[in-house]
């Protein structure tokens, strides 16, 4: 792309406007009236009309001209955040599992709003992670919003709450609808910068439709933090949509797409990439480039694909070693028992991790001792009886 036709495309994407390479596919499936968005529109994508080169990708966040399906998630962020609808803005909280597509979710509804608003042009999406090296303070994250919204109002990096709060206010007065995608939640509470007073004036901006948040966390927000620390009630106000795998219809869109590549999948291809995969989009994405790579290679050694798409999985952290899951299981086990013992003493102090674990591999062995005969059962019943009344 030249510099010049570069240009133009950069202005014209922060007007809100789109340029496409192609056209955009919509496939309506009428049995559940859903609208399924498939935007090839990235340049070299398509090789001719219908046909695609490698058109599966597991490597970071999928490309809006990759994403496929999450229909119901998009369709309850869109009803929370269509103002014609109530006249307010409804932030929501994206829960789901590592690698199950929570940053692409995001990355999609910040770069495809004007799909699925009916005025998007009153509307300003940013998408945010905590992991940009500009945002790892409070000034610098806010100052990183303010860009992305493309408003060059600080003479700074460094945003106060003040200039930030000023600016959102602004943008309602204008009646423009910020909104923030924000990607890795857990990632910014880690980082310790991020105040009670930085929650708060969020939540202040939120309750008065001035600005809303569309965020990604592996738990539900109120679940990560702890009251000790934080007693803002920015936690509390979001409406949850959870993200998990894939349904059969989207499975179906993936494997479409095997069929339409340049290499395309025979039956068997298919069937094999459905097996590997199952229903989740990183598996199946993996399985795809894979099978791609191979029959772009010439012939198709279904154990090296097995090779490669198990020490994949393993590196994404999506292979669970059994005998670690295992320890984790008995682990949970022994201190859900020492905590119940301690509480049966109605202790009021607040009961660690460690301490119940402790107590849990005493009561344990206690238990197993008088079960193989080395401790009478009369101890037992002494012990007891004097935990009890102590």
């Amino acid at each position: 792309m030249s510099e010049v036709k570069r240009f133009f495309v950069v202005a014209l994407r922060r007007h809100s406007l789109r340029m496409t390479y192609k056209s955009i596919y919509c496939s309506i499936l009428s049995s559940s009236n859903r609208l399924i968005v498939s935007d090839y529109n990235d340049p070299g994508v398509q090789l001719s009309e219908g046909i695609m080169s490698n058109p599966f990708f597991y490597g970071g966040r999928v490309s809006p001209g990759f994403f496929a399906g999450r229909t119901q998630q998009l369709r309850r962020i869109f009803s929370c955040l269509e103002i014609a609808n109530t006249g307010q803005l409804q932030s929501v909280s994206v829960v789901g599992p590592h690698r199950i597509g929570r940053s692409s979710l995001l990355n999609y509804v910040a770069e495809k709003y004007d799909l699925f608003l009916q005025s998007p042009g009153s509307y300003l999406f940013v998408y945010v992670s905590p992991h940009d090296a500009n945002c790892h303070t409070v000034g610098e994250f806010l100052g990183t919003v303010l860009d992305g919204l493309n408003l060059d109002l600080h003479t700074h990096h460094n945003v106060t709450l003040q200039e930030f709060q000023d600016a959102i206010v602004m943008l309602k007065q204008r009646g423009i609808h910020p909104v923030i995608c924000l990607d890795e939640f857990e990632e910014l509470l880690d980082s310790n910068r991020f105040s009670d007073e930085f929650f708060n004036v969020m939540r202040h901006l939120m309750s008065e439709s001035s600005l809303a948040f569309v965020i990604a966390s592996t738990e539900p927000l109120s679940d990560l933090v702890s009251p000790d620390k934080y007693t803002s009630p920015f936690f509390n106000i979001f409406t949850i949509t959870e993200i998990g795998e894939f349904t059969a219809d989207e499975v179906g869109l993936l494997l479409a797409r095997g069929r339409q590549c340049d290499r395309r999948f025979s039956d068997a291809d298919v069937l094999r990439m459905r097996k590997m995969g199952g229903r989740h989009p990183y598996k199946l994405q993996l399985a795809g480039s894979l099978i791609y790579q191979a029959k772009a290679a010439g012939s198709v050694d279904w154990r090296a694909v097995d090779r490669d798409f198990k020490a994949q999985l393993k590196q994404a952290g999506l292979v669970r070693d059994q005998s670690k899951a295992i320890l984790q299981t008995l682990r949970g086990f022994v201190i859900s028992v020492g905590r119940a013992l301690l509480e049966i003493r109605r202790s009021r102090e607040e009961i660690s991790d460690s301490t119940a674990l402790l107590w849990g591999i005493g009561i344990i062995t206690f238990v197993l001792a008088i079960l193989f005969g080395l401790i009478p059962v009369s101890i037992f019943l002494k012990f007891g009886s004097h935990w009890l009344g102590g």
